[in-house]
């Protein structure tokens, strides 16, 4: 509990196993045992990764939608999921931000993002566009249906 995992053969073992269930509690099914997630703050946490963005999982995302939130974190949206920009890679993301015309996003658009503001903002992923929105923390996991604390039933 609380320690990072270092061993790659257990951690492929683990991401070939984290699923979620219908009342949108992650988990990690060893077996019989089903060991429930509690999450800091996403169900995924993403990376860019050999000219990709990637879930924890070794997953491929292609995102829908781009979001900061009020702590200056960018959240990733595909496919009814969520997750959070690796801090690593949060640099070259927001650099990656861009105004409607194409042009780079500056600090005051950013950060009218970040508060909540309203946002033209667009994310040049990968030769995509991306839509960016503001989203407050409290507000993902009910957006996105997911439990940051499940408790088995």
């Amino acid at each position: 509990r609380d320690d990072r995992l270092h061993h790659p053969a257990l951690i492929g073992f683990i991401n070939r196993n984290y699923a979620c269930d219908e009342q949108g509690r992650h988990f990690f099914q060893n077996g019989p045992q089903r060991v429930y997630a509690g999450l800091d703050y996403t169900p995924w946490v993403l990376r860019l990764l050999d000219g990709a963005l990637a879930a924890q999982t070794g997953e491929t995302v292609v995102a829908d939608e781009a979001l900061l939130d009020e702590e200056g974190n960018m959240l990733i949206a595909w496919s009814g999921k969520v997750g959070l920009i690796d801090d690593r890679d949060l640099a070259a993301m927001l650099g990656w931000l861009q105004h409607a015309d194409g042009t780079p996003a500056d600090d005051s658009a950013v950060l009218r993002a970040i508060d909540g503001g309203e946002t033209n903002l667009s994310l040049e992923l990968y030769g995509r566009r991306i839509p960016v929105a503001s989203i407050r923390r409290k507000e993902v996991a009910a957006r996105f249906g997911f439990d940051p604390t499940p408790l088995p039933n």
